[in-house]
């Protein structure tokens, strides 16, 4: 796939400059200004990224004195989805994860397919009616399009609850970063003027 867009685009380019495209005035000074920005954006990244750095602290502080910010606006679960195309399997996963006891022929972790959050309304509506009205921490059966579905409740939170630290630090830290790093070029634009 890799190899036939590579040559496909080889093609594509030797036809162009067959026709004089690397000639043309607006694409030269298209490329020119699009050359220019990438030079100055390394530059700027490689004058001020050494001296930006977030701590822990400045994550944790954000984290406090942003909380709202971080406050669940519907339901959502944590969950195990389990998949299989025999029946008899489907209900050996849910017997386990409600007795924790195993055949000892048997493993489930094979059946595993993901572990994720979930909103209801992201959710295909066969499993979410019944994820989020469920008072078990385990779900199914659910057979569709030919598979058998099992799910595992690990966690429910309720709309209005927060969204913890863990689960939220990369993007405080992405958000900090930009910060320091727009006031660290203004910094840098500035001694560049004197």
């Amino acid at each position: 796939l890799l190899i036939n867009k590579w040559v496909e685009q080889t093609i594509l380019y030797n036809k162009a400059i067959e026709k004089n495209f690397n000639e043309d005035s607006t694409l030269l000074k298209r490329r020119d200004l699009f050359f220019k920005g990438l030079v100055v954006s390394s530059f700027l990244e490689q004058e001020t990224a050494s001296n930006i750095k977030i701590t822990k602290d400045q994550i944790r502080k954000y984290y406090i004195n942003n909380k709202t910010e971080f406050q669940r606006k519907e339901e959502e679960l944590y969950i195990e989805h389990y998949t299989t195309k025999n029946i008899k399997r489907a209900k050996a996963i849910v017997s386990f994860l409600l007795t924790k006891k195993l055949n000892p022929k048997e493993t489930i972790s094979s059946s595993l397919r993901s572990t994720n959050y979930i909103k209801k309304d992201l959710v295909h509506p066969l499993f979410g009616e019944k994820l989020f009205s469920s008072n078990s921490s385990v779900v199914g059966p659910i057979e569709n399009g030919g598979e058998y579905h099992v799910f595992n409740i690990l966690e429910k939170y309720k709309n209005g609850s927060f969204v913890g630290l863990d689960l939220v630090s990369d993007k405080i830290y992405q958000r900090l970063y930009k910060k320091e790093e727009i006031i660290a070029k203004n910094k840098l634009v500035d001694s560049l003027k004197k």
